[in-house]
């Protein structure tokens, strides 16, 4: 497998990773729901925006979304490595 061919078509292709693999799942969405519940709540607690406290919070929420795309960018890697590996 091309792995950098893969990662760039994967990057290309999937504007909204997230979106688009998780799309119409009824578990993912009432994950989704609980999670923006739970910011939404820290927002409150924290003082909502324009403070440090939330800046750090927005932070740390953007550092966690961006891992879990790195997560679905190597699960799309592994589901290209193992097909190529059944074609054998």
């Amino acid at each position: 497998m091309d792995r950098g061919f893969m990662e760039h078509y994967f990057d290309v292709t999937f504007n909204d990773a997230i979106g688009e693999i998780a799309g119409n799942d009824e578990r993912y969405a009432e994950l989704q729901s609980v999670a923006d519940e739970a910011v939404h709540t820290l927002a409150g607690s924290v003082g909502e925006s324009n403070t440090a406290l939330w800046e750090q919070c927005e932070h740390t929420i953007n550092s966690l979304y961006t891992l879990q795309l790195q997560l679905v960018k190597l699960a799309y890697l592994r589901g290209a490595e193992d097909r190529e590996k059944m074609l054998r």
